[in-house]
C-alpha cells in the first residue's frame, strides 16, 4: 500500500484549477507620442470588451485629469515589446501609444483585439465578389455596402460571385433564387435574408425554395428579434 501525507489529497479528489485571468484593470505608466513629442503619464488603465481606456485621475494641486479612450477597431497595430512588458498601440490616423503594463503585457495584447464583426459571421471581406440586393435589414445592407463599395450596383448578368444576399417577406420573393443560383460560382453563396416576425415566410419555405433550384442549406444567422438570414449554397 502506498502511503500520503495530511497535505496530499486522496486520489480522485484533486481540484483542477484553471488559469487565472489576467486583470483587465492596471495601473500603468503611458506614453503618448515619440521622441521629443513623448509626454508620459501615470494612471489606471482599462480593458472592455470594445475599448482600450486610460486616465490620470488627478484634480486640482495634482494637475487636470487626462485620459484617452481607444476603440479597438481604431488600433492599426498592437505590438508587444521585446521586453515582454509594454505594448505599443499605433492607431489607423497613426497617433502612438506605448502603455507599461508588467507581466500582464502578453495577455493585454490578446484582449485588445476587435471582437468578430457582423460581416466576419458571413465571411465577407473587401475582396469578396458579391452582389447586394435590397434587404429588410437596413443595417446588414449598409455595413455589406461600406465593406464593398458597389455592391448594390452590380449588373443583374454579373456572374462568378462569391456571394448575393437577397431580401424576402414573402413566398413570392424567392422566384428569382432560380436566376441567382445560375449568378453563383461553384461553392458560392445566397443570403436569404427575412423577416423573423413574417406570416408569410418560414425558414422552411427558403430551404424548400433553395432545394428546388439546386441550392443546399446551410447555416441560420439570427440577426435581431426581427431578422434572421439562411443560407444557400451552390455545391463546389
Amino acid at each position: 500500500m502506498g502511503s500520503r501525507t495530511p497535505s496530499t489529497p486522496k486520489p480522485g479528489t484533486e481540484r483542477i484549477r484553471r488559469k487565472k485571468e489576467a486583470p483587465r484593470e492596471l495601473n500603468v505608466r503611458f506614453e503618448q507620442g515619440t521622441g521629443k513629442q513623448r509626454i508620459e503619464r501615470f494612471g489606471r488603465a482599462t480593458l472592455t470588451d470594445t475599448t482600450f481606456r486610460f486616465r490620470t485621475g488627478r484634480t486640482g494641486d495634482q494637475g487636470a485629469d487626462f485620459f484617452v479612450h481607444l476603440d479597438y477597431d481604431e488600433l492599426a497595430s498592437v505590438v508587444l515589446d521585446a521586453s515582454a512588458v509594454s505594448l505599443t498601440l499605433t492607431t489607423t490616423e497613426g497617433a502612438v501609444y506605448r502603455v507599461h503594463v508588467g507581466k500582464h503585457a502578453p495577455a493585454w495584447k490578446d484582449y485588445l483585439k476587435p471582437a468578430p464583426g457582423e460581416l466576419a459571421l458571413f465571411g465577407v471581406t473587401p475582396k469578396t465578389r458579391v452582389a447586394l440586393l435590397p434587404l429588410p435589414d437596413s443595417d446588414l445592407a449598409d455595413q455589406i455596402e461600406a465593406c464593398v463599395p458597389g455592391a448594390s450596383a452590380v449588373p443583374d448578368d454579373t456572374t462568378d460571385l462569391q456571394m448575393i444576399f437577397l431580401g424576402a417577406e414573402r413566398k413570392e420573393d424567392l422566384r428569382s433564387l432560380a436566376t441567382h443560383a445560375r449568378r453563383l460560382a461553384p461553392g458560392g453563396i445566397v443570403w436569404v435574408v427575412y423577416p423573423t416576425a413574417s406570416r408569410g415566410l418560414t425558414e422552411d419555405q427558403v430551404d424548400k425554395a433553395g432545394a428546388a433550384v439546386g441550392l443546399q442549406s446551410g447555416s441560420a444567422i439570427v440577426l435581431s428579434r426581427h431578422h434572421e438570414a439562411l443560407k444557400l449554397f451552390r455545391v463546389a
